[in-house]
């Protein structure tokens, strides 16, 4: 009897065994709005017609309990069976509105982002398990917002998958085609239906400044030739530049007056140094840079040896072409050699970048403020990130500050950044501050405002 008891607890201990490690190698969003069984609904990815289905879903500020803002990287679908379909042209988008309900009879026609788009794509799903996505394109996430998500499906094969929901008040989903009409799909329906979803969020880091160098590169410059090399800059997805630095150093040359460097990523390209200097004039520690106050490269009075220290591209070249775009790709310096004769060396070169991770949203279907304004942080008192809204009813330069009790300015968060008309977020990271009262202020144009925060770890 006593052996059968020995038994029959192994039996049941591994069987608990086995459920706790299905359910903790199981994927579990970080933050999701719902985890119990609901009503299963077909829409999106279940059933006729055979041309597929689009929804739109609201979810409230504060919607995904405890979410953060941040980058949105990968979503979840509660599934309310077992299914395993394959599906044509699946499509998510995701847009952020001060909006509480959807139009009443109309797809929402705001600003939306495409962050998945797949020809065709496997998806399974188990009852009370998640779907997982992983988004193409992570969206910038603003939990004091709303969100709205669309998916669409132009068509199936297999066993589609219905997900839980929770009918809620208000106009919370929009569903179409009511019959077999193509993508993309007419509106059909409304309703208070509320997908149970979730999603996993990428904490966004405060403006800063980042170096990246190549160095011992011993790359020869020959007569008549050019040279090429590259630096890959891969931050955050919504990171954006806000200044940028090119450091030479160290690039020597027997005749400087013969060198053309150029800079360029993506489709974007500018010269920095067009023939400047005499000979063996050399490059130690060359930062050029748009706001140098220095002259530029090539005029009289920049023409001394060695060019060390900061100034501005050759005369009628600049760098404001990249500022304001994504930083995230691969730079690359061309040095070119314009007459025969002479020889160079380059040895090592360096971008400095400054950039920030602000975000601009349109609310209420994409109208202009009609007014400056700065919001009160949230949350607040805050752990150590906090996110603050500024809106504009046109382009102004901007410029935050985050001061102590003591009114000293301990973290400029943008200095003079142009911005455009529109309403702009701004998450603080603040880990590396001491507990205490902080003020934010911010300078736009003739608008000033200051508001008072307190940081409690």
């Amino acid at each position: 009897m006593k052996t059968l008891y020995r038994f029959t607890f192994k039996i049941a201990a591994a069987c608990l065994f086995l459920l706790l490690a299905a359910n903790l190698f199981a994927q579990v969003p970080q933050y999701f709005n719902y985890n119990t069984a609901g009503g299963g609904n077909v829409f999106p990815l279940n059933t006729l017609p055979a041309t597929g289905k689009t929804t739109q879903t609201l979810y409230l500020p504060g919607a995904f309990t405890g979410a953060i803002a941040g980058d949105i990287t990968k979503f979840y679908l509660l599934g309310a069976n077992a299914g395993n379909a394959t599906y044509t042209s699946l499509t998510i988008k995701m847009g952020q509105t001060t909006d509480v309900d959807l139009p009443p009879t109309a797809w929402y026609t705001g600003t939306m982002t495409t962050v998945y788009n797949q020809t065709n794509v496997n998806l399974t799903s188990t009852i009370l398990g998640w779907t997982m996505i992983t988004l193409q394109t992570p969206f910038a996430y603003n939990p004091a917002q709303s969100i709205i998500i669309e998916i669409t499906q132009c068509g199936f094969s297999g066993t589609g998958i219905n997900i839980y929901t929770t009918t809620l008040s208000g106009i919370k989903r929009h569903t179409g085609p009511l019959t077999g009409t193509a993508c993309p799909h007419p509106w059909g329906n409304t309703g208070g239906f509320t997908t149970h979803a979730g999603i996993d969020v990428l904490a966004v880091p405060p403006a800063g400044t980042v170096t990246i160098c190549r160095n011992r590169l011993a790359k020869v410059l020959n007569d008549h030739s050019t040279i090429r090399d590259t630096i890959t800059v891969n931050l955050l997805p919504s990171s954006r530049l806000l200044d940028l630095i090119v450091r030479i150093d160290t690039l020597t040359h027997t005749w400087d007056s013969d060198v053309r460097a150029y800079i360029s990523r993506g489709t974007i390209g500018t010269r920095m140094i067009n023939n400047a200097g005499g000979s063996g004039d050399n490059f130690f520690g060359t930062n050029i840079k748009d706001s140098a106050a220095l002259c530029q490269i090539g005029q009289a009075a920049c023409n001394v040896a060695p060019f060390t220290g900061t100034y501005r591209p050759s005369i009628g070249y600049t760098f404001a072409p990249f500022l304001n775009t994504s930083p995230n790709f691969p730079w690359i310096l061309t040095l070119t050699d314009t007459v025969s004769g002479d020889t160079g060396i380059l040895q090592a070169w360096c971008l400095v970048i400054r950039y920030d991770q602000f975000v601009g949203i349109n609310g209420n279907n994409n109208q202009l403020p009609t007014k400056f304004s700065l919001t009160q942080n949230y949350p607040n008192p805050f752990n150590p990130s906090t996110t603050v809204e500024f809106s504009m009813p046109k382009a102004e330069n901007v410029t935050m500050s985050v001061y102590d009790i003591a009114g000293k300015e301990v973290w400029k968060l943008i200095n003079n950044g142009r911005y455009e008309a529109g309403t702009h977020t701004v998450i603080f990271d603040m880990s590396k501050f001491a507990s205490g009262v902080y003020f934010y202020k911010i300078e736009a144009g003739s608008f000033t405002d200051t508001k008072k925060m307190m940081l409690i770890k």
